[in-house]
C-alpha cells in the first residue's frame, strides 16, 4: 500500500476514519494503549493523525518482518548450499558435472586475462624513450611533442 499525506485522503475517508475510531471502545482502548495517549478531548484532526501514525508504524512493522524472513531464508540457502558440496554430490550427477565445468572455465579465464594484463604492461613499457600518450592529451590535427 502506498503511503498517502494526509491531504490526499477525501474528507469522506477522514470522516470515516473519526468515526470509526470514535464509535469502537474496543479501538479506542487499543489506539490508547499502543499511544500512551487518551483519546478523550481530541479534535478528529488529531484522532486522525493518530490513525495516520498508527498505519506508517504498521506498516514498518511489516516491511521489518518481511525484512527478517528474507534474511532467514537467505540464510537457510546458504547453509543448504553449504552443506551440498562438490565433494558430497555424487561424481556422475549433472551438477557436479556443471560445477566442474565452471571451474574448469573459470581458471582458463583467469590464465587468459593473466596474459592479457602481462600483454598491456609489455605494451606500455615496450619504448621507454617514447611512452604512449594517453589519448585524452592527443590533440587532433596537430602533432603532439
Amino acid at each position: 500500500m502506498k503511503n498517502r499525506r494526509p491531504q490526499e485522503y477525501t474528507p469522506g475517508e477522514f470522516d470515516r476514519v473519526v468515526s470509526i475510531i470514535r464509535s469502537d471502545p474496543g479501538l479506542q482502548q487499543q489506539i490508547e494503549a499502543i499511544t500512551g495517549q487518551s483519546l478523550e478531548g481530541k479534535t478528529p484532526r488529531e484522532i486522525f493523525n493518530l490513525f495516520l501514525a498508527l498505519q506508517q508504524a504498521t506498516e514498518a512493522m511489516h516491511v521489518v518482518a518481511e525484512y527478517g524472513r528474507a534474511r532467514r531464508t537467505v540464510s537457510e540457502t546458504r547453509r543448504q548450499l553449504e552443506m551440498d558440496r562438490l565433494d558430497d554430490m555424487p561424481p556422475d550427477s549433472p551438477a557436479a558435472r556443471k560445477i566442474r565445468e565452471l571451474e574448469e572455465k573459470l581458471d582458463r579465464l583467469k590464465g587468459v586475462n593473466a596474459q592479457l594484463k602481462e600483454a598491456n604492461r609489455a605494451l606500455i613499457g615496450r619504448a621507454p624513450g617514447n611512452p604512449v600518450i594517453p589519448v585524452s592529451r592527443v590533440i587532433r590535427g596537430q602533432v603532439a611533442s
